[in-house]
């Protein structure tokens, strides 16, 4: 850029046709010092593509043609147009912030809503009334949805189908049995007092033996009880065959009946030995106590005298 040319035109095109002073001149000189100052920062800031040829010779605009008030103007507009563009960027981030509370005021009154419609727990009218209970119940994961019929295996000579079954033939049948049960309780006594005698085994196998003869003597013992009481029942039974045969009307015996003739018989059997009889007279007694016990109430406790 040449600034003379200019400075000299202007200097002689001068209004008043004077020669001017060494003052003016110094004063003239600054202002057009600042004025190419402006117009270099105006070309250095200017945004447009000046990459081909024709463009950059159109947008160059000589320094002659350009005047003092247009740079000035250029420069206003600049900084009205970086104005612009901030206030609009303010405008975009206010406009997010307001939507995301409006977002966030959104949801909490969707679940205020959600909250409020759910269903008023019911209390009970009493503390007697009945406890009410929700029908639907959670259904597992892992279910059988089709069943699949299970297979059951059954003993025909005990089915319902083969008939009434005949306890007094199945005694007879199977009363083989209660030998081989009686043969293997000795066997278990004789070899847990050979292992008493060497000593050679340890106390665990010994108490093991002992559990288990233990267990099979009281097997034999309830099974020895359960046919007595069959037996006193059948010989009833057969007394009210003849009486009936004799003309007497049909009796059934109750529950209680029932009971009654066990006990008798029971006490006949242990009639024949005296120390059995006191024995199970002293265990029915204990027994008896403990349930009196029981049912009575706590003592009262006496108030403390002062």
């Amino acid at each position: 850029m040449n600034y003379d040319e200019e400075d000299t035109s202007d200097l002689e095109d001068n209004d008043d046709g004077g020669s001017l002073t060494d003052e003016s001149e110094d004063e003239w000189a600054q202002e057009r010092k600042a004025v190419r100052y402006i117009a270099e920062s105006e070309m250095e800031d200017n945004d447009l593509d000046l990459s081909s040829d024709d463009q950059s010779d159109d947008m160059v605009i000589a320094p002659k043609s350009v005047s003092i008030g247009s740079l000035i103007q250029a420069r206003k507009n600049k900084l009205a147009s970086t104005t612009t563009t901030i206030d609009k960027n303010r405008h975009q981030i206010t406009q997010k912030t307001s939507s995301r509370e409006e977002g966030i005021s959104e949801s909490e009154e969707a679940a205020k809503k959600a909250y409020s419609s759910r269903k008023p727990i019911t209390h009970r009218s009493h503390k007697h009334a009945p406890i009410e209970i929700s029908s639907k119940k959670a259904v597992t994961r892992k279910r059988t949805i089709v069943e699949v019929p299970k297979i059951e295996r059954r003993d025909p000579r005990f089915d319902s189908l083969s008939g009434a079954v005949n306890e007094v033939l199945h005694q007879k049948s199977f009363g083989f049995l209660k030998e081989q049960r009686r043969l293997e309780i000795e066997e278990l006594r004789q070899t847990l007092n050979k292992a008493k005698k060497k000593g050679q085994q340890p106390l665990e196998s010994l108490e093991l033996l002992q559990e288990q003869l233990r267990r099979e003597e009281n097997k034999e013992v309830q099974n020895e009880k359960i046919e007595r009481e069959k037996l006193a029942l059948r010989k009833w039974k057969a007394q009210e065959r003849e009486q009936r045969k004799a003309g007497k009307g049909a009796f059934y015996l109750k529950k209680k009946a029932q009971k009654e003739v066990v006990l008798t018989d029971r006490f006949k059997h242990l009639s024949q030995n005296k120390s059995k009889l006191n024995k199970s007279i002293e265990r029915k007694r204990k027994k008896v106590d403990g349930k009196d016990k029981k049912s009575m109430p706590n003592k009262r406790r006496r108030p403390s005298q002062e």
